[in-house]
């Protein structure tokens, strides 16, 4: 993402980091038996992994939002209500 003055803010490409991760997860919940416990066990620890990733991904979205707001916006004189 680059800003309006050119500041460049690298992506952080959380899917990549966890894609091995992913990756094994997903090939031991395809082995499991269907209905067995095992299989419920390894189907909850793999949407943990993507709940992860979803979670970086929203704090990343979260901290560079606030950090623009705080560098870029300029509050203007407090309006007068009162007329």
């Amino acid at each position: 993402m680059i800003t309006s003055d050119g500041e460049k803010i690298p992506n952080p490409k959380h899917l990549k980091k966890h894609y091995r991760k992913l990756r094994r997860l997903q090939k031991s919940l395809s082995r499991k038996q269907k209905g067995s416990n095992n299989r419920y066990k390894a189907r909850v620890k793999l949407a943990k992994a993507h709940l992860k990733i979803t979670d970086t991904r929203k704090d990343h979205l979260h901290k560079i939002t606030t950090q623009l707001i705080r560098v870029h916006v300029r509050f203007a004189e407090k309006p007068n209500y009162r007329s």
